[in-house]
């Protein structure tokens, strides 16, 4: 809801501060109904939060020191085996290094490639999580599995500076934040949070350098990115480190501030359905994108879906055909402004229940502590659509069963919960 709010309320007046911005198909005369419309969304939220609190809920298994994965060390040294698979492969092939998943999505092969990376990218860093959550971790435990989180997060750090991807260091950096806020843990020693802090610090003026010259490189299909990467970007980059370096980091800033207008589209669409002068859509977008549900695997010839602020676009005819796709868009696009408050009351239903696990004191078993801490960059991205969440917890799900299988279970307790 934090982003959410930054991403439209905060938004709102980034059009003041910076005219010169680009914020989509914003209608200035509808903004102040757009709001409005927002606040009884995010107070559904809240009322659903707040109902499912007070719903009665079923008896359940409590387990006493919290189910723990056997072998969790092998299956994380595998998992970032995997992971690191697909990022070499897919740098071999020449994609990947150089941030342009524009490229992939022209061929079948790749982009699963590709989309398989994507959902291993924090499962290393989950599964240490996982652990490091327990309670009862005896010292030496503890040591082994910070020094292991750190590995992982260093590694991730260097491949998002060398691919330009602060979307993905963000995440890295939110996860464990995270899991420390709600299951009130120190995952890190003072000294390697400082260390970490640093590294951190360090890497954000890179990836905004590192994206301004890949920008440069402007690849085409076939070409071959590691040979364009490497004789142009050195050179590229020396000029950044420069003179340049502030202006790219400045330039950097204001893009991304200029992304953080959701409230454009939204009040492109909002001021359409309060109109009357357009029909709903009801459920068009969610039947567009029905094939991402499918794997590639059981469904190899399925067709390739349209991007839904397309489809939005083009029936309330709006101006723009890139626009920032958000569930609260769709849902208002779909069902209108009753039908966004009944999903955000629902989304709000189901947060409360799913997050439970993660409160300070509960008890849960590691397999759901990584499924929830692995969803949460999923479930909780602002710049995406509803059904593009559910395809993005296809390959999580076996996962979770998987470790499941490799749970090793403690005496068990009922209690009324």
């Amino acid at each position: 809801m934090i982003l959410n709010f930054v991403y439209f309320v905060v938004s709102s007046l980034a059009p003041l501060v910076y005219p010169r911005g680009y914020y989509g198909s914003v209608s200035f005369n509808a903004l102040p109904i757009s709001l409005l419309i927002l606040c009884l969304a995010f107070l559904s939220f809240d009322m659903g939060v707040l109902l499912s609190g007070g719903l009665p809920k079923t008896r359940r298994v409590i387990v006493s020191g919290p189910a723990r994965i056997a072998g969790l060390g092998v299956l994380t040294t595998l998992a970032a085996v995997a992971l690191w698979s697909t990022r070499i492969v897919l740098a071999t092939m020449g994609y990947g290094i150089t941030h342009v998943p524009t490229m992939v999505t022209l061929d079948p092969d790749v982009s699963q490639m590709s989309v398989l990376s994507g959902s291993l990218a924090y499962v290393p860093l989950c599964l240490c999580l996982a652990r490091l959550c327990s309670h009862d971790l005896l010292p030496g435990e503890l040591r082994v599995w910070r020094r292991r989180l750190a590995w992982v997060f260093v590694a991730d750090l260097l491949y998002y500076v060398l691919t330009g991807s602060r979307l993905g260091l963000l995440w890295e950096i939110l996860i464990p934040l995270w899991a420390c806020w709600c299951r009130k843990v120190r995952v890190l020693s003072r000294v390697m949070v400082l260390v970490l802090g640093l590294a951190v610090a360090a890497a954000v003026p890179l990836i905004y350098a590192q994206r301004s010259a890949l920008a440069g490189l402007r690849p085409q299909l076939g070409e071959n990115h590691l040979k364009l990467t490497r004789d142009y970007l050195p050179a590229a980059e020396g000029d950044l480190a420069g003179a340049n370096l502030w202006s790219t980091l400045t330039a950097g800033a204001v893009a991304d501030a200029s992304r953080l207008s959701a409230i454009g589209p939204f009040s492109g669409v909002a001021e359409k359905v309060v109109s009357g002068r357009y029909s709903l859509m009801w459920g068009n977008t969610l039947g567009a994108e029905l094939p991402l549900l499918v794997p590639h695997l059981l469904w190899p010839a399925k067709p390739v879906g349209e991007k839904i602020d397309y489809i939005i676009n083009r029936h309330f005819n709006l101006f723009s055909f890139d626009e920032l796709t958000t569930c609260q868009t769709e849902l208002l696009a779909n069902f209108g402004i009753v039908g966004l408050c009944v999903g955000l009351l629902l989304y709000g239903v189901v947060t409360e229940r799913v997050c439970a696990p993660l409160a300070p004191g509960s008890s849960a078993s590691e397999p759901t502590l990584f499924f929830l801490l692995c969803a949460m960059p999923l479930v909780f991205r602002v710049e995406t659509d509803i059904t593009m969440i559910l395809a993005g917890l296809r390959l999580l799900v076996p996962v979770w069963a998987l470790l499941r299988a490799f749970e090793q279970r403690g005496s068990l307790q009922l209690r009324e919960s």
